[in-house]
């Protein structure tokens, strides 16, 4: 070829190629952002679900640690047996309820397991026969976890005067909460840690 045709097909050439160039890029800038966008997008869902789980995760567990903590107040009396002793005479004096024997009993093999123990007690006094019902009631209250296993009740007084004699045989259960609100609590401060960048 001519030098001539060679000078004349180059500055076509480079033009051409820059056309070329200039709608690829025309094409493909646009795909390219449009890609990150999506990018983007994925991620900031990817990062937004998994903070609900940490959410959900943490409900849960706060949930639970306040079902640890109300089972450890309705079995906080039977945690030891000076305190149950002081529970059982405050119901009884509230309810009327002249005792003449408040004494500890074995429950057998249930008195002692892992994450707790079981405290009996007999309890025997005289009431009116409406105290001797408070009684049972605030025994049976729904705040603790304290079984009626056996109750006997005798007529003691007159018709004018009724009172009655009743012997009790209850059963109090006491759960150590402190396993289960340890644990809560390291599941917790793992969920922080994570959620911490």
């Amino acid at each position: 070829m001519s030098s001539g045709i060679v000078r004349k097909l180059i500055p076509e050439a480079l033009i051409g190629l820059s056309a070329c160039v200039g709608v690829s890029l025309g094409l493909t800038d646009p795909m390219q952002r449009r890609l990150d966008e999506l990018r983007a997008a994925e991620s900031q869902a990817r990062s937004a679900a998994a903070q609900l789980d940490r959410d959900r995760l943490r409900r849960e567990l706060l949930e639970r640690l306040s079902r640890v903590e109300a089972v450890a107040r309705r079995s906080a009396n039977a945690q030891d047996e000076t305190t149950l002793f002081a529970a059982l005479t405050l119901a009884a004096d509230q309810a009327g309820v002249e005792l003449r024997q408040l004494q500890g009993r074995d429950v057998g093999a249930a008195s002692t397991r892992v994450g707790g123990r079981t405290l009996g007690y007999t309890i025997s006094g005289s009431a009116p026969y409406h105290g001797a019902v408070q009684l049972l009631a605030s025994l049976a209250s729904p705040t603790s976890f304290t079984m009626i296993e056996s109750v006997e009740i005798r007529p003691a007084g007159d018709t004018a005067h009724p009172i009655v004699d009743l012997t009790i045989n209850t059963r109090h259960d006491w759960f150590d909460a402190d396993p289960a609100r340890r644990a809560i609590a390291h599941a917790l401060d793992l969920l922080e840690a994570e959620a911490t960048p």
